[in-house]
């Protein structure tokens, strides 16, 4: 009876798939100088399930609209997630937010996604470093400005086929069919 609940269990565990939890890692910047260039870093992140991420930017007053050097440049560990700007005619080749409002006192959410390719390349070392390089125009965040940076993918490893698990599971109560036929015969 006991090799027959080991590989009961362990067919059933090898049966189940691996469950992905979500990662959240969130910082707000304020206070950000004129033309500053800022670093977010994600410390002992868990790596990822291969899917990609989301790196989502919430922009409450910035100043990024109303000259050529009015933009901010996204990347994250050196991949460039794009130029932006809050200007329905951007002109310093960059994008307008999609959805934002306003010009010198733009209010914005922008999710930009992020590849699993490339966040498995991120993820390499468990840290993930977000770079934002505003143009020098654009105006220091006053008090009530702020720039918040969150980092959202799924954790471990994908889930097991069901095809796959479904084999584990005929050869599991082969096992036991077999054990059973060898008690048998003794």
């Amino acid at each position: 009876m006991n090799l027959v609940s080991s590989v009961i269990a362990v067919a059933m565990l090898a049966a189940s798939p691996a469950i992905a939890s979500t990662v959240t890692a969130t910082d707000t910047l304020t206070g950000v100088a004129r033309g500053a260039t800022t670093v977010t870093t994600f410390n002992s992140l868990a790596a990822s399930d291969g899917t990609g991420g989301i790196l989502t930017l919430v922009g409450d007053g910035l100043d990024l609209g109303t000259s050529s050097s009015e933009w901010m440049d996204v990347d994250i560990d050196g991949i460039s997630l794009g130029r932006w700007e809050c200007n329905s005619s951007p002109n310093s080749g960059g994008t307008d937010i999609p959805g934002r409002t306003g010009l010198t006192d733009c209010d914005f959410t922008l999710p930009l996604s992020i590849s699993g390719t490339d966040l498995n390349t991120v993820l390499a070392d468990s840290t993930a470093d977000i770079t934002i390089s505003f143009g020098s125009s654009v105006n220091a965040m006053s008090s009530s400005d702020f720039l918040r940076v969150t980092l959202e993918y799924n954790s471990g490893t994908p889930a097991v086929p069901l095809p796959a698990s479904a084999w584990f599971l005929v050869a599991g109560l082969g096992m036991i069919g077999a054990a059973k036929r060898r008690r048998k015969a003794s």
